[in-house]
């Protein structure tokens, strides 16, 4: 579980990055820069900006309510895992854009920006809400600011940890200390996030819209090993965290 939310953030920051390129710099997982970005079009009385900065946001609830939707009727159905559906929706919103007909959009407005940068929000919300739960950890595989919240709290209770006497250590080893694991869960996340973004500008300044297909390909992946080893992604854990 913990490689599949690593992988994710790998695409996410590849895609995030490639939209941002691609569609005159607006977001497409990061929603936070885009409802500042949104209060600043406000208050510069911009409103065809305002419009194209609250288009990726709705874009993007409307994915994670589709994900939280199909995961319950996959649930209520006994299957055990809703991945290789939100998955494959997510597939199809990036494969819809690799085939656009239109360059990338210059300006933040008509079919050339609106379409693609729709289809490519909706499928970060897909994602964000495909997999939450690695173990006991809550993770959102686009939403960094959440991650790194986690990663400094973990980490504060891993020094915590350290700094106890032998005699009080529970569990004895680093390795098996719950919070360690976490710093070591949060760091790969935001690494392979930062690393994914990298990869997607330089897709998108040598490919064009054809450089989704990396990322399409990464989520054929792991929609396969779905159908072989569900997932899931959901479950609620056996014993929760009192941070979380």
């Amino acid at each position: 579980m913990a490689l599949v939310a690593v992988a994710l953030s790998a695409v996410a920051g590849y895609v995030d990055a490639l939209g941002w390129m691609l569609f005159s710099h607006v977001y497409v997982a990061n929603m936070t820069g885009n409802t500042v970005a949104l209060g600043r079009s406000l208050a510069d009385r911009d409103l065809l900006d305002a419009l194209a900065r609250v288009w990726p946001i709705v874009a993007f609830t409307f994915g994670l309510f589709v994900s939280e939707l199909v995961y319950e009727i996959v649930r209520r159905r006994g299957r055990p895992s809703s991945v290789a559906w939100t998955l494959g929706f997510e597939l199809a919103c990036l494969v819809a854009v690799v085939l656009l007909p239109w360059p990338h959009a210059s300006t933040k407005s008509g079919a050339a920006y609106y379409l693609p940068t729709g289809l490519l929000a909706l499928a970060m919300g897909l994602q964000n809400a495909t997999l939450v739960r690695v173990g006991a950890s809550s993770v959102y595989t686009t939403h960094l600011t959440g991650n790194l919240t986690r990663l400094a709290r973990e980490a504060a209770h891993m020094l915590l940890w350290l700094t106890a006497p032998p005699s009080a250590r529970t569990p004895s080893r680093l390795r098996d200390q719950r919070s360690a694991q976490r710093v070591l869960l949060m760091s790969a996340m935001w690494t392979l996030y930062a690393s994914g973004a990298v990869l997607g500008s330089l897709a998108a300044d040598d490919w064009n819209r054809l450089g989704a297909l990396p990322a399409v390909l990464a989520l054929a992946v792991l929609i396969a090993v779905d159908l072989v080893h569900p997932i899931g992604g959901h479950e609620t854990p056996a014993e929760p965290h009192p941070m979380f």
